[in-house]
């Protein structure tokens, strides 16, 4: 697959966003399953959105990466879901209730996208969209973030 950047209104994401984003919810995936023997796994895909209509009204027409976290926990309660992202609103008795709050604001402000699909006593999946383009310079073979 080609190399890609991601960038937002013209501008790179910068991957300190990407780092941040990614170690809040790969620990709150953790965290999750840490009970009992349960998994949590990633995924990045490519997308292209070549016109919006009711299928896909969340993302505007271009080229997209996806990147979503997975994790076989217990699942998030609705009434939490639906104040998922505000600041100290947890699941956790010794929580914080900042780690989505941060998530949500780091990918607005990339120009993203976040949804959550959870279900009570199987799991949770994050996924983030974040614009990409083609790179056109060649990538480092090995990045450190």
């Amino acid at each position: 697959s080609p190399t890609m950047t991601l960038v937002t209104n013209g501008r790179l994401v910068l991957l300190g966003s990407v780092k941040q984003i990614l170690i809040n919810l790969v620990f709150n995936a953790v965290e999750a399953c840490a009970e009992r023997e349960r998994s949590v796994t990633a995924r990045v895909r490519s997308l292209s959105i070549a016109r919006v209509d009711a299928t896909n009204g969340l993302l505007a027409e271009g080229d997209w990466a996806s990147i979503a976290v997975c994790d076989s926990g217990g699942g998030i309660p609705q009434r939490i879901v639906e104040r998922l992202y505000e600041p100290f609103v947890s699941t956790k008795p010794s929580g914080t209730g900042l780690g989505l709050a941060v998530v949500k604001r780091l990918v607005d402000n990339c120009g993203g996208r976040i949804m959550v699909d959870t279900h009570e006593g199987k799991g949770t999946t994050f996924t983030i969209y974040l614009r990409r383009c083609p790179v056109t310079a060649p990538m480092p073979a090995r990045m450190h973030v």
